[in-house]
């Protein structure tokens, strides 16, 4: 029999993962949106109970940071101490990580919860930090892994709350469910399948106690985050970041996006493929079929026919969503169905502007169910097999993806050092123009953002720039190129471009996580502002 104590040993493969990610990501440079969490983190730092209360200047859009944002206040408020400590890389990574570790713990637990041995369970919590959207996302300081993890522990305390009818347990996944909510506003999709989860009944119980035991903590979620958005409101123009998420709709790109949708399910967060593996003789391979030849529909309408490779992994998708299905109506099983409809919570996001992997993560631990729980007629060396294999493959490409991420983000952080801080030292008035990683290490090291509305850089004033060419708002300031700063990956490999085309950020450069190609070379120039143009080849 095993003990309580000796189960946490099945645990330790999924913890090892972690230590190992922290061990490779640690000290990496911040990237990507990183910036535009830790800039509303240092703002909670400044008043706590107003965090858009900034202006914010991201890419060539210029505006209240409630405009920009349509990201909740969660992660920013998360990570407010450790900006107030400094900011260090080590340890606001060092958080991300230990929300990781508990979204496994907490995987693991949720699976015993729906019938998981401890192998299974234990299984389930390294499939699921091996994902490579999972590590590569948890080597970053964005919410998705903590509105996973806020998620995961929602539908945990769900699911406790089932036998006892605990008010605490309630109450703890509505907040649960509110903070994730909070980090991703798409996490409230979690919200019906947590009330989906405390419908089904273990006793006998009225549908009107059974209908209320199911909901309150949902609308105790959705009252928690109206709340927060209402008081957290923008002082100056009274926008919460609500108004920001209808800005940000775009209907127009649904077909593009649910080609990323489906196709992630292939490597990012992978449930097709091994899937595949255990019912290969049993899906109807005809809807692999149908899903291809509607990828291709999807990808001709978008204009993106050069990425017709998307179209094969949305057509497997498709056949593995259509068995799901299958098979929970064929054998009545509410519980296969309930966790189908986890897998298909993102998809609503296909109305924004793009679907990059992190926001299925919501779904991965549902993936790990499918995988674990519902895989039962084979053997279970069969399914230890798929598991390895599944992890191990996961594990190799998410490590990848952090070390092409790194590169990719690492000149930003010594352009700040090398292109910025010295000119700022010497008391010059420095301005950069670009956004992700380098914003954040630019502004920390003392530069202003340009604008396209005063101030604006006067003569003599020191431009730092990515790239060769001046941003559009540049256009009329005649400048003099000082030095650039020009620097070479030691990764072969991209998570934006690269041959095949990788979109681990945005779908707007490709559909897969990690993509071949040579070595990457990022350039940042600095300028200085002059009076008047000068002789050809003086000014730019």
């Amino acid at each position: 029999m095993v003990t309580e104590k000796h189960r946490w040993l099945y645990r330790v493969p999924a913890l090892t993962v972690v230590l190992l990610l922290y061990g490779l990501a640690y000290h990496k440079a911040y990237t990507i949106d990183d910036s535009l969490f830790l800039l509303q983190a240092q703002q909670i730092v400044k008043a706590p109970s107003q965090p858009f209360d900034f202006d914010l200047v991201w890419d060539y859009r210029a505006g209240r940071a409630a405009e920009l944002s349509p990201s909740g206040v969660g992660m920013s408020y998360l990570l407010a101490p450790m900006v107030a400590l400094g900011a260090v890389e080590p340890l606001a990574h060092l958080f991300v990580v230990l929300l990781l570790a508990l979204a496994a713990m907490s995987m693991a637990r949720v699976a015993c919860r729906l019938g998981a041995s401890d192998v299974e369970a234990g299984a389930a919590a390294l499939l699921l930090v091996s994902m490579p959207a999972c590590l590569g996302m948890a080597a970053t300081v964005m919410p998705d892994i903590a509105a996973m993890t806020f998620g995961l522990l929602g539908i945990e305390a769900a699911l406790a709350a089932r036998p006892t009818k605990s008010p605490w347990w309630g109450g703890a996944a509505g907040l649960a469910w509110a903070m994730a909510t909070l980090c991703r506003p798409h996490a409230l999709l979690l919200v019906v399948i947590g009330a989906l989860f405390r419908w089904l009944p273990t006793t006998s119980q009225r549908p009107r106690a059974r209908l209320w035991h199911s909901c309150w903590p949902a609308l105790m979620a959705l009252a928690l985050y109206g709340g927060v958005a209402l008081a957290t409101r923008d002082p100056l123009t009274a926008h919460t970041n609500l108004m920001a998420i209808r800005r940000f709709f775009e209907p127009h790109r649904i077909p593009k996006n649910l080609v990323g949708f489906l196709s992630h399910f292939v490597f990012a967060v992978p449930l097709t493929l091994p899937y595949l593996a255990f019912r290969i003789r049993k899906v109807a391979w005809v809807t692999a079929v149908v899903g291809t030849c509607m990828g291709l529909l999807c990808l001709w309408y978008a204009q993106r026919l050069h990425w017709w490779y998307a179209a094969l992994m949305v057509g497997l998708s498709v056949a593995v969503f259509a068995d799901l299905i299958r098979e929970g109506l064929r054998q009545r099983d509410s519980w296969r169905l309930i966790i189908a409809g986890w897998l298909l919570a993102p998809l609503p996001v296909c109305v924004y502007l793009h679907f990059p992997p992190k926001f299925l993560l919501l779904a991965a631990p549902a993936v790990c169910l499918v995988l674990v729980v519902q895989t039962r007629e084979h053997s279970l060396r069969w399914r230890s097999v798929i598991w390895g294999v599944t992890a191990l493959g996961g594990l190799l490409l998410g490590l990848a993806i952090v070390r092409a991420d790194a590169d990719m983000a690492e000149p930003g952080r010594v352009a700040a050092r090398q292109l910025i801080a010295p000119h700022v030292a010497q008391g010059q008035q420095v301005w950069y123009f670009g956004h992700w990683g380098f914003q954040w290490y630019a502004e920390q090291a003392g530069a202003r953002p340009i604008t396209p509305r005063a101030p604006r850089p006067q003569p003599g004033d020191i431009v730092v720039g990515s790239g060769n060419g001046r941003h559009t708002w540049l256009q009329d300031t005649p400048l003099s190129r000082l030095q650039s700063f020009t620097s070479t990956s030691g990764a072969v490999g991209y998570v934006l471009g690269g041959t095949l085309g990788a979109g681990f950020y945005s779908d707007h450069w490709g559909y897969l996580p990690w993509s071949y190609g040579p070595a990457a070379q990022s350039t940042f120039t600095a300028w200085q502002v002059m009076a008047k143009a000068g002789p050809a080849g003086a000014a730019e």
